[in-house]
């Protein structure tokens, strides 16, 4: 609160109590139900972290005269899935949506919005799964690239490098351009650049979004994702990456397309990646790394 002026502290005070409310309400349920789930999980982790962040950083500008609004869930402009726990990007319904996000945009400096929640069409609120919040700065650029000039710029604890730098302490080297298919690669096969989810969505709704990442500690040292990079050295191998714990699922051909089905219908197929086919007695087999 000291980064509040006297003018908002009172009325930064009644939202964070309004939040807090609502999330002890939530808790009682968990209690009551043994169970922290569903709705009653995506209630608690929105009001207790992002909503609340989002309303007291507005009074926090606001406070710097800075011009600047919040986002609040009846104006949400993110429509998502029923999904609850691991919900997903609905264009179609979110740009029914965007009209009120653009005007608050025309009429201020910053807008203020949560990160890694969503509602449903009938006002439920959902939550992304890890990387929620990559995910939610791709879906607003989606939804402002007609009408904006739109660049995402994601503050990280560093910009992207040649290797994992909590594995390889030494001889990194500083990539400054990549493309989204590198990034999302990259991404799948264990490195923590962002959420390949994000750059999927971005090309499955036509948009070309700049994705600039900056090394928070040092703003200096950013790393610049495009759908194509320039590449100043022309160098063909740019990452090298590893993920453990992963499992090969062998399959036979004919059940691939139901496979495949089912993914794109749950949308659960961010990270595996279909391996060459082969041939055993007679039986044709698609190998696939997840």
């Amino acid at each position: 609160m000291e980064l509040v002026s006297s003018e908002f502290q009172e009325k930064c005070k009644t939202v964070i109590d309004d939040c807090l409310d609502v999330v002890r309400i939530e808790l009682e349920k968990a209690m009551e139900k043994k169970e922290f789930a569903d709705e009653v999980r995506s209630k608690t982790l929105a009001y207790s972290g992002e909503i609340l962040m989002s309303h007291m950083m507005e009074y926090i500008l606001q406070s710097q005269g800075i011009k600047s609004k919040v986002v609040g869930l009846d104006n949400w402009p993110i429509i998502t899935d029923s999904n609850i726990e691991s919900t997903n990007f609905l264009a179609s319904e979110s740009n029914k949506k965007v009209e009120f996000l653009e005007r608050l945009l025309d009429e201020n400096q910053v807008i203020t919005i949560g990160g890694f929640i969503g509602r449903t069409a009938d006002g439920v609120i959902t939550t992304y799964e890890r990387g929620g919040s990559d995910r939610t700065a791709a879906d607003l650029g989606i939804l402002l690239h007609k009408k904006f000039d739109v660049k995402i710029d994601l503050e990280k604890d560093s910009s992207v490098v040649s290797a994992d730098p909590r594995i390889v302490k030494d001889g990194l080297t500083e990539v400054r351009s990549i493309s989204y298919n590198e990034a999302r690669l990259a991404g799948m096969f264990g490195m923590n650049i962002l959420d390949p989810i994000s750059i999927k969505e971005i090309l499955e709704n036509g948009a070309s979004l700049p994705i600039v990442i900056t090394d928070m500690r040092n703003p200096e040292k950013t790393t610049t994702i495009e759908r194509k990079p320039n590449n100043d050295n022309g160098h063909p191998i740019k990452i090298i990456t590893g993920k453990k714990n992963c499992a090969i699922l062998r399959i036979e051909d004919e059940f691939v397309h139901k496979l495949l089905e089912s993914l794109e219908n749950k949308k659960r197929y961010s990270e595996f990646v279909i391996l060459s086919p082969f041939t055993k007695d007679g039986i044709k087999f698609l190998g696939y790394y997840s």
